[in-house]
């Protein structure tokens, strides 16, 4: 679910460094992915692929591995202008998501 070693050898030794970066990484996946949200309903495709692919990124610094591949799955689903599958994946992204930060918060 949560795999920090990729974070712990970018930041090395420096646990406060750790600790920022995962604050860092709350908050803007917490705003990208309700701007992930809002391209599925407004059903902006080209919005939807840009947005997930960031936050993909981000989820694999930090080693959010479970989420990430579900982003990349709502990438495939917008490329596809899959609605239905859309709906669910983003669902479970934010589950993902919620998850992730209980975890970091732990």
């Amino acid at each position: 679910m949560l795999n920090l070693d990729n974070l712990h050898t970018i930041a090395g030794d420096d646990s406060s460094l750790v600790d920022e970066l995962l604050e860092q990484f709350i908050e803007s996946a917490t705003r990208e992915l309700a701007q992930l949200c809002a391209a599925v309903d407004s059903g902006s495709m080209s919005e939807v692929i840009e947005t997930a692919h960031r936050l993909r990124g981000s989820c694999l610094v930090i080693g959010a591995d479970t989420l990430s591949e579900t982003l990349q799955a709502i990438e495939y689903s917008a490329r596809e202008d899959n609605d239905k599958r859309l709906t669910a994946q983003t669902k479970e992204a934010r589950r993902l998501l919620d998850q992730t930060i209980r975890l970091i918060q732990s």
